[in-house]
């Protein structure tokens, strides 16, 4: 009777490495990615345990690293029909065959699907939405248990925005989940918050991170949200203030100080530099007319899901000033 749960656990932990497989050696189109992961969400949400997690990190790692690499994706067709394909050549008849394998369709090279650093990105938003639900807290604390927070750190050091933001969310609930003594641990024997200051510094144009270090500070679940909304001051102060449970706000996690601070001297920095070159560039035609020159601000979001500006390209966009006006 007692064998019976654990065999289903591990039939179940061989469906999810066999998809896992799936993703490192076919191709997916944008439509059968969208009906793969929601099949695969279905079948974690049932059983999400701490094998499960292991080896979805595995595969963002692999899939990460191994897009960066020299060699491409190794793909499931026999060499001797990849040669066959690019001489031209059809495919001998065999008395298995049929005329249909030899037909023009079967000859011609599949479309490309999505690069492999897509498809682990996609299975690290899944993960994330898994870990932020609100109504688990308990998959949290296993996911803390079985995978350690240097991982987390690892996302924040990658240049593509949606791995940061991705990691950065995963990371804030597993501090605010975990407690106090998790966050000491997180910040003297790792060093994290060291790292964090080192690695998020350059996402200071990212409003996400912004709502996810305040997050940190005021020990707020960012399970509870909604990053859809506008980065403003009514938006920020409805969401720490107004929504909050508490009566009063504090500061519960200071040890995320540092890591605001950076980020606040990294843009201020780059403001400057960027209004020095705006008055060498245009200063000269605006003076002849005795105009000032205009900074215009724009709609920033909190969408994790959001282009935000590439980090060497910031001085195009002056929405940062209107911040620091108001």
């Amino acid at each position: 009777m007692c064998r019976a749960p654990r065999e289903q656990a591990n039939r179940f932990l061989g469906v999810v490495k066999r998809l896992t497989d799936a993703l490192k050696g076919e191709s997916f189109a944008p439509e059968s990615l969208k009906l793969f992961l929601d099949a695969f969400k279905a079948l974690l949400q049932i059983n999400f345990n701490g094998e499960n997690a292991r080896s979805l990190s595995l595969f963002v790692t692999y899939a990460l690293h191994d897009s960066r690499a020299s060699y491409a994706k190794r793909t499931l067709r026999p060499k001797a029909s990849a040669l066959r394909l690019r001489r031209g050549t059809p495919p001998t008849l065999t008395p298995g065959s049929t005329p249909r394998a030899s037909s023009p369709a079967q000859v011609a090279l599949d479309p490309p699907g999505l690069p492999l650093v897509d498809l682990g990105i996609a299975i690290l938003r899944l993960l994330a939405e898994l870990l932020c639900d609100p109504h688990n807290p308990q998959e949290v604390a296993r996911f803390a248990k079985n995978v350690t927070g240097k991982w987390l750190l690892y996302l924040l050091a990658e240049p593509d925005q949606r791995v940061v933001v991705l990691g950065a969310k995963i990371l804030a609930r597993v501090l605010v989940i975990n407690g106090a003594t998790y966050v000491k641990k997180f910040a003297d024997k790792t060093g994290g918050f060291n790292l964090m200051k080192n690695r998020l510094r350059h996402w200071w144009n990212t409003p996400g991170i912004w709502t996810i270090c305040f997050a940190i500070l005021f020990d707020l679940d960012v399970a509870t949200i909604d990053f859809e909304r506008d980065f403003d001051v009514f938006n920020l102060v409805d969401i720490f203030l107004m929504r909050s449970s508490r009566s009063e706000l504090k500061i519960r996690y200071p040890e995320i100080f540092p890591v605001i601070s950076a980020m606040l001297d990294t843009g201020l920095r780059a403001i400057v530099r960027d209004r020095d070159t705006q008055l060498v560039d245009n200063g000269n035609t605006k003076q002849e007319n005795g105009e000032a020159p205009v900074t215009r601000g724009r709609r920033r979001t909190m969408s994790l899901n959001a282009n935000q500006p590439t980090i060497g390209k910031m001085w195009k966009y002056h929405q940062v000033t209107i911040y620091l006006q108001s």
